[in-house]
Order: structure tokens, then sequence, then C-alpha cells
């Protein structure tokens, strides 16, 4: 009988689903089926698989899997021949008992021979499983390791899931498997939109599912939810005039609640813009999950209109228009409520709050940590010839708005409120700006801050953390990092190479110990782990290979504007052709000058320079030698690279023909310090040896 092949579809039909889980569960739902049906063997080599999630289902189909396992051959070994017979060639208890174990008769038993010996052996077949055998024995396992924040019971049955399962279709081809789990038997009827075609879907076959779906208004492709989305949103906005920016995750989040998506033109009182834009988006955005549009394409001036999405074509949109207005105002009017009771007061009077705020316990409360921000901020300032006082000020201000009425119900607007209410208390436009910028970058791929009174303050601000929450012993590990060190070590990696901001890392370290000092003490060793922490970041931010960082750090460079320039210019200098002799050489010349230590105060000698490839390597080295230095004084890192690279061939040559460790010990040692000359040379920009892998 064939093996029939066919494509599968298993559904899991549910009240609605949240939308932040749903897309990691349906991806778990789907590998776990895949490596199930995989390691059966049941997958065509050309299968393939599609998931579909909605709020109310999950569910995969995969193209091409056969109906049940092939028929498998599993070898059985026996004992060996001299212990299943007798000296007359009877069985003995042993080949007696293997048969039995095997069901089969001796004479059925072979043999085979190995260096060790002469054994029984035995093939038993052994018909494969069913598909729907296989499906059962895993599929429970498979959903009670889906990815779920919290799992519920439903009914009288035991089995646990997000929300109550009410449906199961599992079907092979136009097959029904007779599958079951959560007390349910798989069936071939899915479920249409709740209230546009309620009731069961007939399905024909495992092919049948997206199109019978959507003629029952279910659209069960992400993908294309969140398309029609976009295009829905566009539009509508281009037909009222306005602009709508691309918002990917909102996007995602909106196709993760719907099943038909309806895209609304709505409207909210115009008065309403006198409140932030951040804070009235916010509220659309996170609360109502809704569309907010611009009167302008650059999209700077909010608009009074804003686009919904309902999860139905209805027969009164003026209905649906009105709900979607109706349950925005009260949270529009909530963020106004803020906005005027907040500027009631000044800024700076928020700043006695932060007294009773822990940030942590060794590190005192949020005031404290505001005054060696603010203490550190300054000694930076002075360190680049920057008047303080600016950014003093915004280093008093900086925590403040995190204490006002908006960020407490808007926690991400913090930094935004705080420029805002800063502009409002009348406070130098540089100070607010600095307040807002100093959480720059918010994350990978935004810019840092633009001012540099924000870059400083942001610096003082994660170099203080990093250093605290170390000394303090909460370091992160593995992956918890509540303190999001590793967030605060990549924004001040950018923020000094971003900003060339000449702050050697000791030194910052250095005088961040200092003002902390009147909380907790900082040893040397934790400075120095907060400092190689930084570099472990650095090493992933810098877009060169990892040899090529290597080289650099070899130098020990605590500058990371200077480490940076220092490893572009070794990246490019790698992919020369002279780069790999003169690694090699490098590390010959490392290695024999490790071995042989040069004796102290021994210098080249070129008196007694008496072998044409060591005179010419002498005079080259002596000819480039100022070029070389004129350049890294210059940090003109590419050019002192390149003029290294005509040394290749008298290093080749050097190599190649002049023994070095001669009986001679004079012209043993004026070899050595020939080839230490070469080595100090060609690492003045970086170790060129590491480049030798």
């Amino acid at each position: 009988m064939t093996n029939l092949v066919a494509p599968l579809l298993l559904e899991i039909g549910c009240e609605e689903l949240p939308a932040g889980p749903l897309p990691r569960m349906a991806e778990a739902f789907a590998a776990g089926l895949e490596s199930c049906l995989s390691q059966a063997g049941l997958l065509a080599d050309d299968y393939q698989r599609q998931i579909f999630f909605t709020p109310r289902r999950i569910a995969v189909h995969f193209t091409a899997v056969a109906a049940q396992q092939a028929e498998q051959h599993i070898e059985k070994r026996g004992p060996a021949v001299n212990v299943a017979f007798d000296s007359e060639g009877r069985p003995t208890p042993a080949a007696l008992g293997f048969a039995r174990s095997v069901k089969a008769d001796i004479a059925d038993l072979q043999r085979f021979k190995t260096d060790q010996g002469e054994w029984l052996f035995y093939i038993l077949q052994q018909p494969g499983e069913a598909l729907a055998s296989v499906l059962q024995m895993q599929l429970g396992d498979i959903l009670n390791k889906l990815p779920m924040p919290k799992t519920m019971r439903w009914g009288a049955g035991s089995q646990r899931f997000l929300r109550p399962v009410h449906w199961l279709v599992a079907m092979h081809g136009s097959s029904v498997l007779p599958l079951s789990v959560f007390d349910l038997q798989a069936a071939d009827r899915t479920r249409g939109h709740r209230v546009q075609a309620a009731g069961e879907v007939l399905l024909r076959d495992a092919d049948d599912y997206q199109e019978q779906l959507k003629n029952a208004s279910v659209i069960a492709d992400f993908s294309s939810r969140q398309q029609r989305i976009i295009d829905q949103v566009q539009d509508l906005a281009k037909q009222a005039g306005r602009y709508a920016p691309t918002q990917p995750e909102l996007c995602a989040e909106v196709a993760n609640l719907v099943e038909w998506p309806v895209a609304v033109l709505c409207s909210f009182d115009e008065s309403f813009l006198d409140v932030p834009a951040e804070a009235l988006t916010l509220s659309m955005k996170i609360h109502q999950k809704f569309f907010p549009l611009y009167s302008d394409a650059e999209h700077t001036r909010l608009d009074h209109h804003f686009i919904a999405v309902a999860n139905l074509d209805s027969t009164d949109p003026a209905q649906v228009k009105a709900g979607f207005e109706r349950v925005i105002r009260p949270r529009l009017a909530d963020a106004k409520f803020f906005w005027d009771q907040d500027r009631k007061h000044l800024l700076a009077a928020f700043a006695e709050r932060l007294e009773s705020v822990a940030f942590q316990q060794d590190l005192g409360t949020l005031a404290d940590k505001t005054r060696r921000t603010q203490l550190l901020a300054a000694k930076i300032a002075d360190h680049l010839d920057i008047d303080p006082t600016l950014v003093v000020q915004a280093a008093d201000l900086s925590l403040c708005d995190l204490m006002t009425d908006m960020v407490g119900e808007f926690p991400e607007l913090q930094g935004i409120m705080g420029r805002y209410y800063a502009l409002e208390s009348n406070e130098d436009p540089a100070v607010a700006a600095a307040i807002e910028e100093h959480y720059q970058p918010i994350g990978s791929g935004q810019p840092i801050a633009a001012s540099r009174t924000g870059q400083i303050l942001a610096i003082a601000e994660r170099t203080d953390r990093l250093l605290g929450i170390f000394a303090a012993g909460k370091k992160p590990t593995g992956n918890k990092d509540p303190f999001a060190l590793r967030r605060a070590a990549l924004g001040l990696i950018r923020t000094l190479i971003e900003g060339r901001l000449e702050l050697p890392l000791d030194w910052l370290v250095a005088h961040s110990a200092e003002v902390l000092a009147s909380q907790i003490q900082v040893s040397e060793a934790t400075k120095a782990d907060v400092i190689q922490f930084i570099y472990d970041r650095l090493s992933g931010y810098l877009p060169v290979d990892i040899q090529v960082y290597r080289s650099v750090s070899a130098k020990a460079i605590t500058n990371l504007v200077d480490f940076s320039a220092r490893a572009a210019a070794v990246q490019a200098f790698s992919e020369r052709p002279e780069a790999a002799s003169l690694a090699a050489a490098n590390k010959r010349a490392s290695n024999l000058l490790r071995q042989n230590p040069l004796p102290e105060g021994v210098t080249i000698n070129a008196d007694i320079l008496d072998i044409s490839e060591e005179k010419q390597l002498f005079d080259e080295i002596s000819s480039i030698s100022g070029t070389v230095e004129k350049a890294m004084q210059q940090r003109d890192y590419p050019a002192a690279l390149a003029t290294l690279a005509t040394l290749q061939q008298p290093v080749d040559r050097f190599l190649e023909d002049v023994m070095v460790m001669v009986d001679q010990q004079d012209i043993r040692n004026n070899r050595l310090a020939l080839l230490a000359e070469l080595q100090s040379l060609c690492c003045q920009v970086a170790d060129i040896a590491e480049l030798d892998v």
C-alpha cells in the first residue's frame, strides 16, 4: 500500500488570546510540530511550513507529510556464537533466550563477525507508526511547552492553556486525523468571525484553510492582516489630507487584536492639542491602539484626527466611529489634567520628592544619584574646557520629571516631559534639551544626545550607574540585568565615540569613584571590572573583525575615540596583501624576543650589520621611522600603516635569508635588536601580530 503524502493542518481554536505572546506561541507550536514530524521521518524532503495566528486561533500547515512512518529495520545483537552453542552445536539457554526475545526460531538467527569474534543477530521488521499516533503521543507535551505567561483551567478538565480551547482541527489531505486534546476531538470544522460569520466553517481539505476562513471574514495570515492595516491607514490619511507615519510595532500589535481589520477615520476636540503631542500620541497608541495623524509630511504637527481599526465591517459605521471617539476622550482628558496640574509648579519644585525615592539600597535615593551625576558632570565639563554652568543645572533637574503626574502615568515620557516642564519653568533651552537628551540613545539605531550638554550628562549618569551598581555587588549575571547596565555601557560607548569626546575610560571611572566615595568605596578590582565590562560591549559595537579588535586591545587604549580610529585603520590594513606577511613576521619576532630577551641597554650597531638583507631592513626602518612618528602624532593611522606596508619585502627577505640565533653573541643581539626595533615600529598603531590567525 502506498504511503500517502499530503498536506497537514492543525489548528487550536480559543477564546481571545492576548496580542503580546501570540506570535511567540504560534512560532513555538510550529517548531514543536516540525521537530516531532521530522524526528519521526514523516516530512517530505521538499515540504514547506506556514504559520497562522489570529486572536482566536493558532494553526500550522505543512505541504507534504507522510501518513505513516516507513517500515523500520532494527538490528538486535545476541550472544557470541561460542556462548550460544555448545561443543556439539546445540543452542544454549543464551541462544534460546535471545530467540524468544526477538520472537524468532533459532534457524532464523544470523551471524556476523568482528575483530572480537562472531555473534548472533536478528533484524526485526517493525511497521511504522501512523501519523495520528505520532502526533497524539506528543501534541499535549508540545502545547504544554508553549511560552505562555499564565495558564488557566476551564470546565471540568485538568489541562491548562492561556485561554479556554473550544475547537481542534487536524486534517491530513481531506481526512480528519483522530486526535484529541483538551477533551476535544479533532474535526474538519473551524470557526469564522465571531460576529460576521458566527458558527462552524467546513474545510474540504488541509489546503482549504485560508480561503474558507477568508470567506468567513477571517484573515488567518498575520502578514496579510498587517499589510491590510497599513494600506487602509495610509489610504484614509490621504483621503483626509493628513499624514500617517509608518508604525510597524503598532501595526503588528493591532494585527494581533483583530481577524478582519477595518480602518475608521475619527477625530477629537482640537483643544486637546494644547497638550504636548508626545503625551497625546502615547495615550492613543498605548491605551487605545489608535494611529495618530499629522498635518505635515514631516510629522511635526499633530492633527486632531486619528485612525482606529475595527474588527468588522459594520452596518452602521457612524456608530463605530462615535464609539472610538467616545473612548479616547477620557484618556486625552487625563493627559490634559496631568499637564495642567504639573505646570502649577516649577520643575525644580519636584526635586524634594526625589529624597524619598530609593535608587538602590547601597547608593541612596534618586536625590543622591542626582547629586553624584551633577558632580561628575561638572568634572567632565572642566576636563573638556566647557563652562559647567548649564551642565550642572541640567543634572540638577534631570530626574525631577519622574515625580510629575504625567510621567507617573506615562513612564515612557521621562525626559520628554522634563524638557517641556523646564521650558515652562523658563529654564535655558539648552538645559531643557539636555534633560531629554541624557536618556539617549534609547535603543539600537537611535541617535545619541545632539548637544554637548546632553552628551556630558548622558556620560555622567551612565558612568555613575555602572560603577555604583558594580560596587554594590549587583553586576549583571546571565540574562539578569535589572539596572540595564549592558545598555548603559553601550550608550556610554556610543556617546563617547560618536560624540568624539576625548574622555579616557580610566579617567572617567576614577573620578566617578571619587564622587561615589561618600556613599560606597570602590576597589581597584571593581574599577577594572567596569572597564572590562565596557570593553566587552565595545567588541560587539565596533564593525571590525575580532582579530582586529584584539590587535588594538593589546595597546591598552582607554580613549575610545582613539580606539575606534585605530580599529578602523587596522581593519582596512588587514585587507591589504602586505598585512598577513607583516603580521606573521611580527609574531615570529615576538616569539624570538620572548624566548631570548634582549639584554638591557643593547641597541642596533650599524657597523656590524654584514648581510645585505639585514642592512636593507635597517635602512628601510631608519627611512620610514620619522614618517610613521609624524603620522602617529597626527593620529593619521591609515598613513602610518600604509608606510609600514612598504616593509613587507625587506622583512620577508630578512626572515628568509638571515639566521638570527647565530653563535656570535654580539651579532645575535644586534639582530634581535633589529627585530625589536621592527616590532616597536609595527606596533605603533596596534599589535599587528594579532592579525596572524
